[in-house]
C-alpha cells in the first residue's frame, strides 16, 4: 500500500499536477485480490487497479492538461518490472 501511495505522489510530481485529494486505496474482492486506488487532481484523476492472481496492473492518468506519457511509462516499468506492457493513449484536441 505504501508503494502505491508513493507512486501516486511521484506521478503527480512528474506531470506537474496538483492533487485535490490524498490517494484513496482499498483492497479488492477476496476472489480477485489486489488493490484499487485513485487520486483526484486539479485537471482530472489518476487511478490504479492491481490483480495479484493475474499478476496484472492497470494504470490510468487522465488530464485535461496536456502531458507526455513517457515519464509515467518509465516510472511504471521501474516500479512493477512488467514482462509486457500495453499502452493506450487518447488525445483530444479542440
Amino acid at each position: 500500500m505504501e508503494e502505491l501511495y508513493k507512486l501516486f505522489f511521484e506521478v503527480e510530481d512528474l506531470l506537474d499536477m496538483k492533487r485535490l485529494t490524498q490517494p484513496y486505496l482499498v483492497f479488492g474482492a477476496p476472489h480477485d485480490p489486489g488493490m484499487t486506488g485513485f487520486m483526484i487532481i486539479e485537471t482530472s484523476h489518476i487511478s490504479i487497479h492491481t490483480f495479484e492472481a493475474r499478476k496484472s496492473v492497470a494504470f490510468d492518468a487522465y488530464s485535461c492538461k496536456e502531458f507526455s506519457s513517457k515519464p509515467i511509462v518509465n516510472l511504471l516499468r521501474r516500479t512493477f518490472k512488467p514482462s509486457s506492457l500495453k499502452q493506450q493513449e487518447a488525445v483530444r484536441r479542440v
